[in-house]
Parts: structure tokens; sequence; C-alpha cells
């Protein structure tokens, strides 16, 4: 709404992405959360009165729970008493997705979120709003197509980025083949014109993994590539942050690992629950004595983890990975690589960027946080959800992954 009525600002030490304030973008805001509260609570007690008998497993639900109870409790520790609404809302969206027990077949409107996002940008170009501010040269000089970078409808262009590598997936489970090349290959496109290098990267390494997914028509081999897979992207997560000694590297994202990962060793309640969700904001322990300005996360998913939330919350989210990995990998249910495919993106993109973020719930983690908990409920269903007849062997990578 700010957008729409104001403008974008040039970037400052602040933040590199700004949106001008309005009166109405406010009230907006202020009146969201309430509406956003009792629309999921009307969600959940509808679901759950129309079909009390339908069988939800409480267990990927509590893991959930016990990953951000971990974070919230983390926070409590670190920051002596304060308690964050990031973790909340995202409790709100796990129970909201729980009570609706989606199939991954269903996860489709994932797919044609991301062609809504294209729709708005495309609506956004006759008022130039959908573009950086031109003035921000070192940031244009990104760009991979022309000389500026497409921000859309979000306040900078590595989260529209983000937003369409993590729906992209997606699109695979619409029935049209046309559909899905077609559709993938229009996102792809706006994603290019982000310049998001991380998101790129991190999809182009789940596309080749995929790619031998698809090749192999033996489910249990299929399943182990994407294992295999998995296990990889996360060891080079943990790898990069920690090798990286020159603070110019990745566009200074150097500088921000090396100085997160030497918060671990300060003191064991550090290793174990962090130095708090606002470390890394605006008045954060990082901006104001460690580095001299705000970064918001680590840029790097499990280093933002560790240094904000300590071990414990680390330990609970690779646990909801890997429950998520493994009930794709027993499934077999419609839509099981493009459940893979999704995961492996995620966790691509992880490797430069923090799409999870669990300090707030923006509009990016809408998109991440539900596609997680989405795959995880579906792919962890009762039997009856996860049962059925395996499908024929594929014949294109296309048709495959919508498999």
């Amino acid at each position: 709404m700010s957008l729409i009525i104001a403008e974008r600002l040039p970037a400052d030490r602040m933040s590199t992405g700004r949106i001008a304030e309005t009166a109405l973008g406010i009230q907006v805001q202020n009146l969201g959360l309430p509406v956003c509260v009792a629309g999921c609570l009307g969600i959940v007690a509808w679901n759950l009165l129309r079909d009390p008998t339908k069988a939800r497993p409480l267990w990927p639900l509590a893991l959930m729970l016990f990953f951000f109870s971990a974070v919230a409790f983390s926070n409590l520790a670190a920051s002596g008493g304060e308690v964050r609404s990031g973790s909340r809302i995202a409790l709100l969206l796990a129970l909201t997705i729980w009570s609706i027990q989606p199939r991954l077949e269903d996860l489709r409107l994932l797919g044609i979120a991301g062609l809504v996002i294209v729709a708005i940008c495309i609506a956004l170009l006759p008022s130039g709003k959908a573009w950086m501010p031109s003035a921000d040269i070192v940031i244009q000089e990104k760009a991979l197509i022309g000389t500026q970078l497409m921000a859309g409808p979000f306040g900078q262009s590595n989260v529209l980025g983000m937003a369409f590598g993590v729906t992209m997936p997606f699109v695979f489970l619409f029935r049209r083949a046309w559909t899905r090349v077609g559709a993938f290959a229009l996102m792809g496109y706006f994603l290019i014109l982000t310049g998001s290098r991380s998101t790129i990267i991190g999809l182009a390494g789940a596309v080749v993994i995929a790619f031998f997914m698809v090749c192999l028509r033996d489910r249990l081999l299929s399943g182990a590539v994407a294992l295999v897979g998995a296990v990889g992207l996360v060891v080079v997560s943990f790898w990069l942050p920690l090798s990286t000694m020159d603070p110019q590297a990745f566009t200074q994202r150097g500088s921000i690992w090396m100085i997160s990962r030497s918060t671990w060793t300060a003191s064991t309640q550090s290793f174990l629950f962090g130095q708090g969700l606002g470390y890394y904001g605006i008045g954060g322990h990082f901006a104001l004595f460690d580095h001299g300005s705000p970064t918001y996360h680590g840029h790097n998913e499990l280093l933002s983890l560790m240094t904000t939330s300590g071990a414990v919350a680390l330990v609970a989210f690779l646990a909801i990975v890997a429950t998520a990995l493994s009930g794709l990998l027993r499934s077999w249910l419609r839509g099981r690589q493009t459940g893979l495919f999704a995961v492996l993106v995620l966790l691509g993109c992880s490797i430069a960027e923090t799409p999870l973020r669990i300090d707030a719930i923006d509009s990016l983690g809408w998109l991440t946080w539900f596609s997680l908990f989405a795959i995880l409920v579906a792919a962890t269903g009762s039997d009856e959800q996860r049962s059925g007849q395996e499908l024929p062997p594929p014949r294109s990578m296309s048709r495959s992954l919508s498999r």
C-alpha cells in the first residue's frame, strides 16, 4: 500500500531496500495483524469442527512447536526476558496448516502465488515502481539484464528473487505440461531481472539434483539422489561461512559470517542459546559494536539460526527438514518429487541468504514458512493420506516433477 501511494527511497546505511511509509500503509499494517489472527483461528475452528474425526498426526505440529519454543526460550535467555512476535505468528501459521492437512497436490497454490507476484510486477511497470531506485548505482551494478533490478511489491530485489525461487518448484504440480514449462520459464526470467545471484545459484543447484532424480526410473535411486543432494547442500551451508576468511568475500558476506561465528565461542550460553533475535537488527549488538550497521540476518540460514538462537534451535530446525525429507522419501503420492525439489531449493537458497526468518514472519516468510510447513504436514500425514499406487515411470522432466 505504501509503495502504491508513495515511492521507493534510495538505499542508506540502515537498509538497501526502503519504501516511504504512509499513514494508510501503517493503518493497513496495524489492522492486518488482528485480521490475520482471527482469520487463521477461524480456519482452524472450521476445519476441526467440520471434520473432527479426520486423522491429524500431532507430531509434525509438535516438531514445529518445539522449534519455535526453542527459539523463544533462547531469545528469553539471551535478551533478558524479551518475547518476540515472529514465533507466535509462525506457530499460528503452522497450526492453521495442520488443521487443513493439505495434500502435496494442493501445494500448486504456491505456484499460483508465484504467478500472482509476476502479475503484480507487470502491473507496477508503468509507474516504474517495480524497479529499485536508479540512484543506487552500486546496487544496480548487480543487474544481469539491463541496468535495473526488479523488486516488485517487495522492498528489496533479493526478497523478490527468493519469492520466485521458493514458488517455482510448485508449478510442476500444474496439470498441463505446457503450463508447467511456461510458468517455470516466465518466473525464471523475472528471477533473473531481480539479479539475486544467491537465489539463482541455489535454484540452479537444486535443478541439477532434480534432473538426476527424474532421470532415474527407480524410485529408491531417485530418492537416494535427493537425500545425497540435500545433505550436500546442508554441508555447503555449514562449510562456506565457516571457511570464509575474506571480509569482502561474497559482497561483504564474509565479514558478517566471520563476526557471527566469533560469537559462538563467547560462552556456553552463547553456543547453546545464541545472541537473541535482536542481534542483527537496528540497535542490536552486531550494528552497534561488531560491524557498524545492521544486516537483519546472517545471510545464511544455518549461521543465522546458530548466531541468534544457538545450537538447540539449530538442531530442532534440522529435525524439521529431516522429517519432511523422510516423509517425502517414503511417500507414494503424486507430488513427491516436487516436494523434494522444493526442499532442495529452500536449502540451496539458504547458503547465502536467510529465506526462513525466525525473528519476524515478513512478506517473504508467508511463502517460505508456508512451503516448509505444508510439505512437512503433507509428507507426514496419516497412512491413508500417504498410501496409494506407485505412479508410472517418468517420461520427461516437467512431467516427472509433477509426480
